[in-house]
């Protein structure tokens, strides 16, 4: 089980490599000898033209996987994972139990996209537990390499376009709703004041560009409310 954490920027503050030590940080050759330093031989170093963009360094991501492999790509600002039916925090080695227990099912069940809660809301949770079918999971997701790659004309918003497409390809998700990985973007006591070093320049701009083409490639699938997507309609069937 390889475990990938894009990175960008960030040679001194990736806190998902701090938390999960088994993992493998991705960086754009211009910033490695950095990366270097601080990590070694655990960093992966990928050709500046596949870097600059979320979507392109995923993608960069797939070429370094296996046909048919199952790994997961994990942002690299994790802050905490926390079992929701407990609402007890994860030491280190059991975040990578959770991911190696994860993993495990999704090979034997021949999963194909994979995660888990995208809030740790209890009551929310409630109606979701333990397990999810066609359900999408954020910044932190099992992929099996295939066919698909993510569409790099997404600035953003671009693991709904990916989800979309594995479902579509008839490809079965699993997510387990009793983790919550937080990381600092849904940090929600402290988004207003974050001003997170290194990571991919974006804005406004990008979001709205992006929402337009994902709108205008998945029409009703997508969920908006307020004019911002929320996510993925169930079930995908019906849409």
């Amino acid at each position: 089980m390889r475990i990938f954490v894009p990175s960008y920027g960030r040679h001194d503050c990736a806190t998902t490599i701090e938390l999960i030590p088994e993992s493998l940080i991705v960086v754009p050759e211009s910033q490695a000898s950095d990366y270097i330093k601080n990590w070694g031989e655990r960093v992966v170093v990928v050709a500046d033209e596949k870097d600059g963009s979320p979507t392109k360094k995923k993608n960069a991501i797939l070429d370094l996987m296996d046909q048919g492999e199952l790994a997961w790509i994990i942002d690299d600002d994790l802050i905490n994972v926390k079992n929701i039916q407990t609402n007890r925090l994860l030491k280190s080695e059991e975040i990578l139990e959770t991911l190696e227990n994860h993993w495990n099912v999704m090979q034997e069940m021949g999963a194909g996209f994979g995660g888990f809660n995208t809030t740790d809301d209890f009551i929310r949770c409630e109606e979701f537990r333990p397990f999810s079918l066609y359900k999408i999971s954020y910044s932190c997701f099992c992929v099996r390499k295939t066919h698909i790659k993510h569409d790099e004309r997404l600035k953003r918003v671009d693991d709904i376009d990916f989800f979309l497409q594995v479902v579509h390809q008839g490809i079965l998700p699993f997510r387990d709703n009793r983790y919550f990985f937080k990381f600092h973007w849904n940090d929600e006591k402290k988004k207003e004041q974050i001003t997170q070093k290194g990571g991919i320049d974006g804005g406004h701009e990008q979001h709205t560009e992006s929402t337009e083409i994902l709108i205008k490639k998945w029409g009703d699938c997508v969920r908006m409310k307020n004019g911002r997507v929320t996510g993925v309609k169930v079930p995908i069937k019906a849409c």
